[in-house]
């Protein structure tokens, strides 16, 4: 099984196009909803799929009884907080958006309005039980992140059978699908938040609040890049 975990705000809507493109039945698991539907189904259905994709953390390879390929984009962690908080700002069908148009920039950062804030990219590679977060809060947890789940998630980022970084998109993109035999004539691009300042362009002490509240996630990319920039 092909497993595409797409992290908000890194490319997932772009490149799982690109897979759904490629594969006949592809299971889609992003909601609380999903994730309930998909547990109730007997072990032979739930490992029927030969791919698998949507806003999910690491570890479905523990509810299927198939070998898990797993592939994940990255995104630097202050230019990914800048995207989510512009792409909430200017969508008003997004369910954050009223909060999030009464705050400044450094309100947004400073809150956990949305848990991207907090060590998103980290959490979701680091060891969840799915039936155990499930519920209200989605895939949310509600304890600090610390050095354990930093661990964990590098130690799962190197089980992937690919891992791209959202700044070299494109070219990760050719690579993925090369390494994978995927077909891909264009490369989409959905979602991307657009007329927002650069991180060149941020306040220098709000560059470091991000980096600081996101030490994790920093820590997490650059690990990344070590391990899979060409």
């Amino acid at each position: 099984m092909l497993v595409s975990i797409h992290i908000p705000k890194t490319g997932g809507t772009s490149f799982n196009e690109i897979v759904t493109a490629n594969f006949r039945n592809v299971l889609s698991v992003s909601s609380p909803d999903d994730v309930r539907r998909f547990l109730q189904m007997s072990p032979a259905k739930r490992s029927s799929y030969p791919a698998a994709a949507g806003h999910m953390p690491f570890g479905i390879h523990r509810y299927v009884t198939v070998p898990c390929r797993y592939l994940v984009f990255l995104r630097e962690p202050v230019d990914h907080t800048l995207s989510s908080y512009y792409y909430v700002l200017r969508t008003p069908t997004n369910q954050l958006h009223e909060r999030v148009s009464t705050m400044s920039l450094r309100e947004y950062v400073e809150s956990d309005v949305w848990w991207i804030n907090d060590n998103l990219q980290t959490r979701w590679l680091s060891h969840y039980e799915w039936p155990e977060v499930i519920g209200l809060h989605g895939w949310a947890r509600q304890s600090p992140c610390t050095a354990e789940h930093l661990r964990e998630a590098k130690a799962n980022l190197d089980r992937c059978e690919f891992v791209g970084l959202y700044d070299r998109f494109e070219e990760c993109v050719r690579r993925c699908c090369d390494r994978l035999r995927l077909r891909c004539t264009t490369i989409p691009r959905r979602n991307a938040t657009v007329n927002r300042p650069a991180v060149s362009d941020l306040d220098p002490e709000l560059r470091r609040i991000i980096r600081e509240r996101r030490r994790f996630d920093v820590e997490l990319y650059e690990y990344a890049k070590e391990r899979w920039a060409v």
